[in-house]
């Protein structure tokens, strides 16, 4: 049985996952298997797969997510941990070898946070050196880093496979957000880890970085809402301000991004679903900030739609 069972999720990114799995197969330390998830690709990434059936395992499945592809790969894993990787990132050659000895530790480690790099696709990828110290914080459980710690993306987390089995992995009926409320759902699972430095993760960013939609992303932030208020996460009323603290961390940003892209409505119904929760963190800055920021979207909403009504009658009268 491996120590490590590296997932990877991927949905037309042939040529990225090609980068990806190279910098797996680059690791200092040998003892993982990797499973990639075709998410119902419509390249060729299920024939480069194939191509690698002595390396890998493959599974394919129709277009249902990254969340549901991870949890397939979960499912026909073997290996202690798993280490969730996005197809388009890349691992430095000496993130599974540091990430051995911590996980080596007498105490019980449910959770692992990886540290980022970001990376443009024309500049060279910064290689950090092996001997570069790992510097971490650990902690009783994830909750006990909070605010410290708001935000582990799905890319770069490492669990144990028997605690994301147990709690059930990703939910399959949110297509943004899954892994806020997988952590959520995690916060007190003993042994947290949280490393600092140096990056085990390379995130790309390219063009065709697949963007959260505005309105999947509201309805993941609503989810994770919903769940919190009838009670679904763990930690009751002794760990309810730190839940909300991330919660309505989470939730200032979706709204925010929904104004931005003029969804005005599911961006109304996160701010007045959180409204009380963000006054008793003290955010009157968001609060009162978001009123101006909604009113002026409008009027650019408007003024748009005012633009479309005078093109169609001169289109017309032209006609």
């Amino acid at each position: 049985m491996p120590l490590f069972s590296v997932i990877i999720p991927t949905y037309n990114r042939e040529l990225f996952l090609k980068e990806t799995l190279q910098s797996v197969f680059r690791q200092t330390f040998p003892d993982f298997e990797v499973i990639v998830v075709d998410d119902g690709s419509t390249d060729n990434t299920w024939t480069y797969l194939q191509n690698l059936k002595h390396k890998i395992i493959f599974l394919r499945q129709k277009n249902k997510g990254p969340g549901a592809a991870r949890n397939l790969g979960a499912l026909h894993a073997s290996g202690k941990y798993l280490a969730f990787l996005d197809s388009d990132d890349l691992w430095f050659p000496y993130t599974l070898e540091k990430l051995y000895p911590l996980l080596n530790l007498p105490e019980k480690i449910s959770l692992v946070h990886l540290p980022v790099e970001h990376f443009d696709r024309n500049e060279m990828f910064h290689e950090f050196e092996s001997n570069y110290p790992t510097i971490y914080e650990k902690y009783k459980c994830f909750i006990d880093a909070v605010p410290k710690i708001i935000q582990i993306g799905s890319g770069h987390l490492v669990v144990c496979r028997n605690t994301f089995i147990y709690h059930g992995g990703f939910v399959e009926n949110i297509n943004c957000a899954e892994d806020h409320d997988l952590v959520l759902r995690l916060s007190l699972e003993t042994g947290f880890i949280r490393i600092k430095s140096p990056p085990f993760v390379a995130c790309r960013i390219h063009e065709q970085k697949q963007t959260r939609s505005s309105k999947n992303l509201a309805n993941g932030i609503l989810f994770i809402i919903d769940r919190e208020k009838k009670g679904l996460y763990p930690g009751g009323k002794l760990h309810q301000k730190q839940r909300r603290h991330i919660i309505t961390t989470h939730a200032r940003a979706a709204s925010l991004m929904c104004l931005r892209n003029l969804d005005l409505i599911p961006s109304l119904h996160i701010y007045f679903k959180t409204f009380f929760w963000q006054a008793r963190h003290l955010r009157y800055r968001y609060l009162f900030g978001y009123v101006l920021y909604f009113l002026l979207c409008f009027l650019r909403l408007i003024s748009i739609h005012i633009k479309k009504l005078f093109l169609k009658f001169f289109v017309k009268n032209d006609s």
